[in-house]
C-alpha cells in the first residue's frame, strides 16, 4: 500500500527530534513539484530561536532521513523559525512577543492590539487604541482587554518598522 506523505506522517517523524534538542515544531510546509518537494519546518522554544538551533536540528534530520519512510518523496529541507506571517502556537510563544502589535481573531472578530502581558495558563492581556469616531475627542488612553489562548482562533505578529 503506498502512503501518501501527510503533515501529520512527517510531523511524526520530526517531532520526537525536535524533542530531544528541547525545540518544538510549530508547523510544517510541503511545497513545490511532485520532482521537486520541499519541506518546511518551523521551530520555536520559550526563550526565542537561534541560526544553531536550525541548523543543529538541520543535522539531526539528515542523520535520521533514511530511516524516515516517504524520505524519497522530499528532494530538500528547510528548517527555520517561524516568522511573523505563521500564527503562534503555543501560549508560552506570547512572551517572546511582549510589547509587540499582533491580530486576534476571536469569536469571529479581528482585535488589533499591543501584547501588554501574559499570566498563567494561557492568559494574556492586550492594549488597543480605541479607535477615532467623529465628533469625540481623540485620547492617548489605551484599552486593556485579557483574553485565553485556548479560546482564540488565531493570533499573529504585526511586524512594525521603529
Amino acid at each position: 500500500m503506498n502512503k501518501e506523505l501527510t503533515k501529520d506522517i512527517v510531523l511524526e517523524f520530526l517531532q520526537p527530534l525536535a524533542t530531544s534538542l528541547e525545540l518544538f515544531v510549530v508547523d510544517v510546509s510541503l511545497k513545490g513539484t511532485m520532482k521537486h518537494r520541499i519541506l518546511g519546518v518551523y521551530i520555536d522554544k520559550p526563550n526565542g530561536i537561534s541560526i544553531e538551533d536550525c541548523s543543529t536540528l538541520q543535522r539531526l534530520i539528515d542523520e535520521h532521513f533514511e530511516n524516515f519512510e516517504l524520505s524519497s518523496s522530499i528532494s530538500s529541507i528547510e528548517v527555520s523559525s517561524p516568522g511573523f506571517d505563521k500564527p503562534l502556537t503555543y501560549d508560552w510563544q506570547l512572551s517572546n512577543h511582549i510589547t509587540r502589535v499582533c491580530l486576534i481573531n476571536v469569536d469571529s472578530q479581528e482585535v488589533k492590539g499591543r501584547i501588554f502581558s501574559t499570566g498563567e495558563n494561557g492568559e494574556f492581556t492586550v492594549e488597543i487604541q480605541l479607535p477615532y469616531r467623529k465628533g469625540v475627542k481623540q485620547t492617548s488612553e489605551l484599552e486593556k482587554k485579557s483574553f485565553q489562548f485556548s479560546e482564540i482562533q488565531s493570533i499573529t505578529i504585526i511586524p512594525e518598522i521603529r
